[in-house]
């Protein structure tokens, strides 16, 4: 009987999370939440094509055939076998006969294989019918002992598809269990691998455990999330509250000097914190459906796969665990971000002598934002990173990296999947090598590529090598200067190609047909080439000293950006500027150790971004609102990606 105590306690996984009635002909959407046939149909009327799941809002593809085309779950059946026979053990009632329908007729036995009670005529007919008779049959004396479990202790089944054939093999390239029939037909050898049920259930029994374990670790950290994400909401509205009270005694404080413009004023400011109020709080609160979608996600599929561990059968546990481990494996990775404790910071600030003209404060909100690994890019296969310099993202959000080592550039696509690698040594003479330094995207999308030639290369949005043009000297741009090795290259915010001379320090413009316009003498090598907003150009020297430096397009340098507090090693490599004058730079030591570290460009340092990397070089910014930073990492290591919560 424990384990129909148990019954109740656990999920009910025969109720429709729809009509929130018991399920009739159960379909199971991809998520493992299963519902009334009857009750998809109707959400398919409304969204032919697509649909959402109702439990953890996990939006669907509506299969060619409509909801009819949606998987069988035939465990759910089973399960609603045992929940009559758990309830008929715990009310002692009679239930009516499945054959008959008669009430008054007292059920005697149930079929297990017919799925019904029959009374003491029926069970006589049963038997006497000779296709019937090696149906199991148990009494309801013996199914109230608790004696047999109705479900677990179940005999083999027959094909769904050859329906005299028992199901005893198991296909491994579909992941369902077949008959001998279908080993000879539809999952035949050599296109098909099967085994015999019996060699694997074991196995698949023992991962789909292992899975539910590892899930629940997910679980807890959800729970941790979720607490986390309460306790700032909370201190969100104290701040808030806090906020709205300075602001009306200083309301009170300025009357008599701001009659007139005071009612103004406070509506803007109490406009504004209301404005931040819903955009923080509809934040916080979409996180927090997240994560609740999640939570509800995995508590059905680790449900669903303990009922069919603890209570189904081998076939139960075979026809169930090709989408039980796929989505239990996909559950178990599942990474729960921390909500940013930074939301709940917000303050009101008074003017301390208001004037009429002149509003009562103003709202600061926190920008400090926490930047976190998002994923890394060339870690191996075709298009793995030997020696990554320079990186850079197209206008169509795809990411290029001249990787040395290869004499490549490699090009992946915005969701980080290698494209192709485009061969920098297109032009060369023969002996001459290229290890190519840096590279800029055009809007049309050619690649320009500085290496250690003289000369920068273009290329096609295709990679095919179209032309060349040199690099020429100071002196009246008009002589070619051979020695010369090319390194930072950019395109500033007014379309010029803006490119770095390391050997002669000289930063050239050109138009991007090659045409050279300017040459500006500079005072520290070029080696990286970044522009603010507002056009000035910023230069890192891949060097200790002087740092690196500011110049206007004049050719003045305006400011110098050294070590930040308690930074000793100070090496500036990659650098970039973002929409909203923040500048990022890369610097590592002897050590291959550094970090990413952010400024403003009047040079005052702001913080740490990230010190998870190693050999940091080329760096770019990309993504809505600048909230992507890409580091290149030299020495065989892969491109990361952070992304700024």
């Amino acid at each position: 009987m424990e384990r129909s105590k148990s019954f109740i306690e656990e999920e009910d996984l025969t109720k429709c999370g729809i009509c929130l009635l018991t399920i009739e002909t159960p379909k199971a959407l991809p998520c493992l939440h299963t519902f009334c046939l009857s009750c998809l149909q109707e959400l398919v009327k409304e969204n032919p094509e697509k649909i959402s799941c109702t439990l953890c809002h996990e939006e669907v593809t509506v299969p060619s055939n409509g909801a009819d085309g949606f998987r069988n779950n035939f465990f759910v059946e089973k399960l609603k076998e045992r929940k009559a026979i758990w309830e008929m053990k715990q009310k002692d009632v009679n239930l009516s006969c499945s054959c008959c329908g008669a009430m008054e007729c007292e059920t005697v036995a149930h079929c297990s294989d017919c799925k019904g009670f029959l009374c003491s005529k029926c069970t006589d007919l049963h038997d006497s019918i000779a296709p019937l008779r090696n149906h199991r049959v148990f009494t309801v004396k013996e199914l109230r002992s608790g004696k047999v479990d109705v479900g677990k202790d179940m005999k083999e089944e027959y094909c769904y598809e050859h329906k005299d054939q028992l199901l005893r093999f198991f296909c491994n390239t579909c992941g369902i269990p077949i008959c001998r029939d279908c080993t000879v037909l539809e999952h035949s050898r050599p296109e098909h691998n099967y085994v015999h049920l019996e060699n694997v259930t074991d196995g698949q029994m023992a991962e789909i455990k292992q899975l539910v374990d590892n899930c629940k670790d997910v679980v807890m950290h959800a729970d941790s999330a979720l607490e986390k994400s309460d306790r700032v909401k909370t201190d969100l509205k104290a701040a808030l509250n806090k906020a709205q009270g300075m602001l009306w005694r200083a309301t009170e404080y300025a009357k008599a000097q701001l009659l007139e413009n005071l009612q103004d004023s406070h509506n803007a400011l109490s406009r504004s914190l209301r404005n931040l109020e819903n955009a923080r709080c509809g934040k916080i609160e979409t996180e927090q459906t997240n994560l609740l979608n999640l939570k509800a996600k995995l508590h059905n599929a680790m449900e669903m796969a303990t009922q069919v561990v603890k209570s189904g059968s081998k076939h139960d546990l075979a026809l169930s665990y090709t989408a039980l481990a796929k989505t239990l494996d996909e559950l178990q990775h599942t990474f729960i971000i921390p909500m940013n404790e930074s939301l709940s910071e917000v303050e009101f600030r008074r003017d301390k002598t208001p004037q009429p003209e002149i509003s009562l404060g103003y709202i600061r909100e926190s920008k400090k934002g926490c930047w976190i690994l998002e994923r890394e890019i060339g870690v191996d296969g075709e298009g793995k990173i030997r020696g990554g310099r320079g990186v850079t993202v197209s206008p169509t959000g795809e990411t290029i990296v001249t990787d040395q080592d290869s004499q490549k550039v490699h090009v992946y696509d915005s969701d980080g999947d290698f494209k192709f690698s485009i061969d920098t040594t297109a032009g060369l003479k023969p002996g001459q090598t290229s290890k190519p330094w840096d590279v800029a995207v055009s809007t049309d999308d050619q690649f320009f590529v500085t290496d250690q030639t003289p000369y920068v290369k273009i290329f096609t949005p295709d990679g095919e090598h179209l032309r060349q043009f040199h690099v020429k000297s100071t002196d009246n741009i008009t002589s070619v200067a051979m020695d010369s090795q090319l390194r930072g290259i950019v395109i500033d915010r007014k379309g010029y190609l803006l490119v770095g001379n390391s050997t002669h320090k000289y930063v050239s413009k050109h138009t991007l047909d090659g045409t050279q316009v300017s040459c500006m003498k500079v005072t520290l090598q070029p080696n990286f080439l970044a522009t603010t907003p507002e056009n000035q150009l910023i230069i890192s020297p891949s060097s200790p000293n002087p740092g690196v430096q500011l110049w206007d397009d004049t050719g003045e340098p305006l400011i110098t950006i050294n070590a930040p507090p308690g930074v000793e090693s100070w090496y500036p490599w990659g650098i970039c500027c973002s929409d909203d004058d923040i500048i990022y730079i890369n610097s590592y030591d002897t050590r291959y150790k550094g970090g990413v570290y952010s400024f403003t460009v009047k040079g005052q340092y702001l913080g740490c971004v990230t010190n998870a990397v190693t050999c940091a070089e080329g760096l770019a910014i990309a993504g809505n609102d600048d909230n992507r930073l890409l580091v290149a990492q030299y020495n065989g290591n892969p491109v990361k990606i952070f992304c700024q919560k």
